[in-house]
């Protein structure tokens, strides 16, 4: 049996840039546009600049500026929180998110990517309804311990289950 495998390593200026204390969406790569069960993982680098309070998100929803967009990257999404608040990510079966990891504090050992082996790793499973015309795509939501804050290298792979 064959599987369709979705693996990328994503580095440099384009994992950012996030600001000092202000949570933003950052896009940062395909993952899938066939629906069914994806499960894989994300590696997330450091750098020297740091990255704070990084989540891992996954969703279909269109992403961009402004209150017409599902998954926003002009809104200070809150990560911390675990009260279901309506400034946390919006998870749904389709359009928006369809997982979001929480703060790194509470799946790793690493809550501040500080340097090049401020390394973690997340593994999980989600699922995809949306049809073949709609990507679902990787983003990060985090915030900088200073101003232009960068990660090195975010790598993730992905395989798809297709549904019968």
């Amino acid at each position: 049996m064959a599987l369709d495998v979705t693996h990328s390593v994503v580095s440099g200026s384009t994992i950012g840039p996030w600001q000092n204390n202000t949570m933003r969406v950052e896009r940062v790569g395909a993952i899938g546009t066939e629906p069914g069960i994806y499960t894989g993982y994300v590696r997330v680098y450091g750098s020297t600049g740091q990255v704070k309070t990084l989540e891992i998100v996954v969703g279909d929803g269109t992403y961009g500026s402004g209150t017409g967009y599902q998954i926003r990257d002009d809104f200070a999404y809150d990560s911390v929180s675990q009260d279901g608040s309506s400034i946390q990510i919006p998870i749904v079966t389709t359009g928006g998110a369809q997982f979001a990891s929480g703060a790194s504090l509470y799946w790793s050992r690493v809550d501040r990517f500080r340097f090049t082996y401020s390394i973690a790793q997340l593994s999980f499973s989600f699922r995809k309804t949306s049809s073949n015309s709609t990507t679902t795509y990787l983003y990060l939501n985090a915030q900088g311990d200073g101003n232009n804050r960068y990660l090195s290298n975010v790598e993730y792979a992905f395989y798809r289950f297709s549904e019968i």
